[in-house]
């Protein structure tokens, strides 16, 4: 299961975009950050394990990957915990729902379906109409949901 996050980093006084990007994939369990991060950026395993822990999940027994893009910029600081928190929650909540069989209720595990579903064993086996009303759903739902934000903070003149 793999999430991207969409995050800013600091460098100086300015920012740069940073794409968050979580795999939890079966395999040896283990934590890995890549994408030249710095001592406290490493650190995050930790305190992300202990959120997750704190948050009522148990923490997977498989193998995450947290990639920071650009790779060839270094990230300094604890301001990836939140995007990194966030990512590793819902490709573990998405895992969760698929292997309940509710797959295409969950957002994260439709973007694992359509991925998969040019190989030759179909992820989907014919249900392309409900993976297609999810899809719609969840698109019809975060719009509204921004609209609505973005109209109660809207400044009238």
């Amino acid at each position: 299961m793999v999430s991207r996050i969409r995050s800013l980093g600091i460098k100086g006084v300015g920012g740069y975009e940073v794409s968050v990007e979580c795999s939890v994939a079966q395999g040896l369990p283990g934590f890995e950050i890549v994408g030249l991060p710095d001592a406290a950026v490493r650190e995050a395993r930790d305190r992300v394990r202990a959120a997750i822990k704190n948050s009522g999940l148990k923490f997977p027994v498989s193998r995450l990957t947290v990639n920071l893009a650009p790779a060839d910029t270094k990230k300094a600081g604890t301001v990836y915990d939140l995007p990194i928190f966030l990512g590793l929650l819902g490709g573990i909540t998405g895992i969760f729902i698929s292997s309940k069989g509710h797959g295409l209720l969950w957002p994260y595990s439709l973007m694992q379906l359509g991925m998969n579903s040019n190989k030759s064993a179909d992820a989907l086996a014919g249900s392309y109409g409900l993976f297609a009303f999810s899809c719609i759903f969840w698109l019809g739902t975060m719009f509204l949901l921004a609209w609505l934000l973005l109209k109660k903070r809207d400044v009238r003149a």
